[in-house]
């Protein structure tokens, strides 16, 4: 069954923010692993990473998620997404809108799923 995205949280480090709208991505490394002679490229998997982007409504804290590793946390109404990460994020604002914060991050180490 589809879950709907409007119970969804992102807690970033010590970022405040009404989030909008998040990205986690699982992937790993493969090593190409193919020597004279072969007759089709081989490959081998190397370590898994987590990296990822948010973007919301900026309500406060960003030095908190500056420079450091900070938790990081994702709940999508059905379960979470939770790990350690750098984060980069820029706020922007304009006359006409809402203050915005966006972002990415880069994991480390493990990361979990429930």
């Amino acid at each position: 069954m589809p879950v709907h995205g409007k119970n969804a949280t992102a807690s970033v480090g010590g970022l405040m923010m009404y989030g909008v709208e998040f990205t986690v991505e699982f992937s790993r490394d493969y090593i190409d692993a193919s020597v004279f002679g072969d007759d089709a490229k081989y490959f081998f998997a190397g370590l898994p990473q987590t990296n990822g982007s948010f973007s919301g409504f900026y309500a406060g804290g960003l030095s908190a998620a500056q420079g450091g590793l900070v938790g990081i946390v994702f709940t999508t109404g059905a379960g979470s997404i939770s790990g350690a990460g750098y984060v980069d994020a820029s706020v922007s604002a304009a006359v006409n809108d809402a203050v915005r914060v966006s972002g990415r991050f880069k994991g480390v180490g493990k990361w979990t799923g429930s």
